[in-house]
């Protein structure tokens, strides 16, 4: 618990001891758990704090808030609580067992005890906590051999059905792997080999929730890779693949710095034409998300339509017409370094000259302006002009064109 404490904010040790604290004075027991303890134990900063109270976790929320000044910022009906103060943010969850009434389903959830939370948890690493309130501060909860298999780099789940009620955990165990260096115990590979087909029943909701925590890993690259090596891509839309030039481009998607929105077109980039909007909707995507897989096809089709557009304007006018992220998965797997070109430089590109400046010069208001704008963007992309005066010749020459019925 110190340890933790050396490595939150001031605000957050603060708030830490606020919770064990209160917990004390209300007589519940407290415990770091999951990947807070993990993380711990591997000497790895943990991003989450996480904390189970044998007892009433919100109302246990509720007054550390009104004891501290923080803000209790969410609660749910499971019988958990998120705490704020100065951007420190610490989650607690009231102890509790889960009962899955179908495979895929959401899990029905009643209080219980810290050692039946323990064994409700997806792997024996998670399934660790430290106590952090009397009678016994300090004392370790390791009731499935987590520790063991910390030191042996595996990845166990807790039963034989643990990825039938709870798929989704196929791709976390992905992400275990990429992210520890870690292997699937041979068990646990078998059951998850055996039990692919009860992805089919998750929602695209969660898959798509699931996927951008992928994508937040370090190297998603290396989980999306052996989730498609294990068939569990297939198995959430047999479109769904990632092979070695995907794998490429990702890494090269950090390279250029793209935003995150960018690497959902990158893992539909292997998919046929016409599969690409029914794997949308399976995964649920925004809208945004949406746009920019639906583009792919187009993409592709450029890329090879690029190879005879000599000019920087013509490369801009083909490029402009896909969602910006979908040109960010193109650059990452194309050769064409003109692509880049046009993120960095091509795409900001625009003439000195605004509509008002080619009224005032004689240009017709109406479609004319934006034609003329038009030409002169592709000018300047293409070093034609470069000042101010180089623009308005240009203007010149349209409107004399113009007088004489050649505009």
């Amino acid at each position: 618990v110190d340890k933790l404490a050396t490595r939150l904010p001031p605000e957050g040790a603060g708030l830490l001891d606020a919770i064990r604290s209160c917990a004390q004075s209300s007589g519940l027991r407290a415990f770091l758990v999951g990947g807070t303890v993990r993380d711990l134990l591997l000497g790895r900063d943990s991003l989450d704090v996480d904390i189970v109270i044998q007892g009433d976790a919100v109302q246990l929320a509720r007054n550390v808030a009104d004891r501290t000044g923080a803000r209790l910022a969410k609660t749910t009906p499971f019988g958990t609580a998120t705490l704020k103060d100065d951007g420190v943010s610490l989650d607690l969850a009231t102890a509790r067992s889960e009962t899955y009434t179908r495979p895929g389903a959401l899990p029905m959830v009643t209080p219980s005890t810290i050692d039946a939370d323990l064994l409700r948890r997806d792997f024996t690493i998670n399934a660790i906590a430290i106590q952090i309130t009397p009678p016994a501060p300090g004392k370790l909860l390791d009731p499935t051999g987590g520790i063991s298999d910390l030191h042996a780099a595996l990845i166990r789940v807790l039963h034989d059905r643990s990825f039938q009620d709870d798929a989704t955990r196929i791709l976390r165990a992905a992400r275990y792997e990429a992210r520890f260096g870690f292997r699937l115990e041979e068990r646990s590979l078998d059951l998850l080999e055996r039990d692919l087909k009860f992805l089919d029943p998750i929602s695209g909701t969660r898959f798509r929730q699931e996927l951008v925590r992928t994508f937040a890993e370090a190297e998603p690259e290396r989980p999306l890779t052996r989730l498609h090596e294990l068939g569990a891509l297939a198995a959430i839309h047999p479109a769904l693949s990632f092979g070695p030039a995907q794998a490429k481009g990702l890494h090269r998607l950090r390279e250029i710095r793209a935003p995150v929105l960018a690497t959902w077109p990158m893992v539909a980039w292997s998919a046929p034409d016409t599969r690409i909007p029914d794997l949308a909707r399976r995964l649920a995507l925004t809208r945004a998300q949406a746009a920019a897989v639906k583009a792919v096809p187009a993409a592709r089709d450029l890329e090879a339509r690029l190879a005879a557009a000599a000019r920087p304007s013509s490369i801009t006018h083909l490029l402009d017409t896909l969602p910006l992220p979908t040109v960010y998965a193109l650059a990452a797997m194309s050769e064409d370094a003109r692509v880049a070109s046009y993120l960095t430089t091509w795409r900001t590109a625009r003439p000195i000259l605004r509509g008002d400046d080619l009224i005032e010069l004689g240009v017709q208001r109406g479609p004319d302006v934006a034609n003329v704008l038009a030409r002169l963007r592709a000018a300047k992309l293409d070093g034609e002009v470069i000042s101010r005066a180089d623009e308005e010749h240009l203007v010149d020459e349209f409107l004399a064109r113009e007088r004489i019925g050649l505009a």
